[in-house]
């Protein structure tokens, strides 16, 4: 969805995809999440525009059903993810193509704050893409205090405890028990 810069009101606007009408929400959806989405159409966002002359914040969040396995355990769990995105949008400097030295700057960490935008134009799609992919956790657990599986006989161990005896052959310090005697 794309939207013309000068078409946001200086209060604002509010944006709530709907299905079917904004396609491009639920294409996004699944191509962020993939197959861990269980519906693209149960997944919603709140986006807010806020416009000051040329400046523009992007500010919301989105919140996915989805259908993972547990890194641990290997179960499969449902979880609702939320994202929160807050973006600061400046036009791109126009330059006539040639290359200055003397015009590079150095950027700072406030400089990075910022994305940029051309020919008066957002791109709803693509500015929300990235905090979708950041946003991601990198594991998922079905619990915090998930015990996972026994690596000698592959049981749950949130369900019941094995009657596994450790290995000590696959530990490398093994050896340093012998030293102590």
């Amino acid at each position: 969805m794309k939207v013309h810069v000068y078409d946001i009101p200086e209060i604002g606007v509010e944006i709530e995809p709907q299905h079917p009408q904004d396609e491009w929400f639920y294409e996004l959806m699944s191509e962020v999440f993939g197959s861990e989405l269980r519906q693209a159409t149960e997944a919603t966002a709140l986006i807010r525009l806020d416009r000051t002359e040329k400046n523009v914040t992007l500010s919301g969040q989105v919140t996915a059903p989805l259908q993972l396995t547990c890194d641990r355990c290997l179960e499969p769990f449902q979880e609702a993810c939320t994202i929160e995105m807050l973006e600061y949008l400046i036009p791109a400097v126009q330059n006539d193509g040639r290359h200055h030295e003397e015009d590079e700057i150095m950027l700072d960490e406030a400089d990075l704050a910022f994305s940029t935008y051309s020919d008066q134009t957002l791109d709803l799609k693509e500015l929300i893409r990235e905090p979708l992919v950041l946003g991601l956790p990198l594991r998922h657990f079905c619990q915090d205090d998930c015990q996972g599986l026994c690596v000698q006989c592959g049981s749950n161990l949130n369900h019941s405890a094995c009657q596994c005896k450790p290995d000590d052959s696959a530990n490398p310090f093994a050896v340093l028990k012998t030293l102590k005697k």
